[in-house]
Formats: structure tokens, C-alpha cells, sequence
């Protein structure tokens, strides 16, 4: 009898408690959730239109100054690539002598 006494277990006893009936019912609703969020990932559909494409298609670029600075005199082919931008810039429509300055950093006055 005492043999039998000392190897029951009391009901206090930290390994054999049941995981109490509430924590079951609220993992199995976060497992569900989570799979039902995972499968449905892949039937989300995406944008077919790429929005760079929308945007280049749609909207005007806006105007910026540019200003130009170099320390001596602009070679050939610097001047043929000024002339080219300035180009552009009038085809589009914009100001060429205000949005382009140059700027001569040898220069003894600022411009």
C-alpha cells in the first residue's frame, strides 16, 4: 500500500496538467486564419498596367534650372552637348536662357 501511495501523482503536479480547454480552441483559430491568409496570397491579383509606364505616358515633367559650372572655356564637344540640350529644351517648349545658366568658377565675379 505504500508503494502504490508513493507513486500516485498528485493533481497539482506541473507534468500532468491538461492544456486547459480555452487555449485549444483559440490556436486552432490562428492556425486557421494564418492558412487561409497563405492560400489566398497567390490568388491576389496584380496591377497589369506598370505605373512607370502610366506615368510616363501622362504626365508632364516639370521644368527645372539647370546650372552649369566648369573653370575654363567648354571644348568642342561639351558645347555641341550644350547646344543639344538647349535644343531639347526649346522643342519642349521651355525657356532655354532662363532654365540654363553657366557658370565659370574662374571667373573673378559670380554669375
Amino acid at each position: 500500500m505504500v508503494l502504490s501511495s508513493a507513486l500516485e501523482v498528485s493533481p497539482s503536479d506541473p507534468m500532468t496538467e491538461r492544456v486547459s480547454s480555452q487555449t485549444v480552441p483559440s490556436v486552432v483559430k490562428i492556425l486557421i486564419a494564418l492558412s487561409v491568409f497563405l492560400m489566398s496570397a497567390p490568388a491576389a491579383m496584380a496591377c497589369n498596367i506598370p505605373v512607370f509606364r502610366y506615368a510616363l505616358e501622362r504626365w508632364q515633367p516639370d521644368s527645372c534650372e539647370l546650372i552649369l559650372f566648369h573653370r575654363e572655356p567648354l571644348t568642342a564637344n561639351q558645347q555641341k552637348m550644350l547646344d543639344q540640350l538647349m535644343e531639347q529644351q526649346i522643342a519642349r517648349g521651355e525657356d532655354a536662357a532662363s532654365s540654363l545658366q553657366l557658370s565659370d568658377l574662374a571667373s573673378p565675379k559670380p554669375a
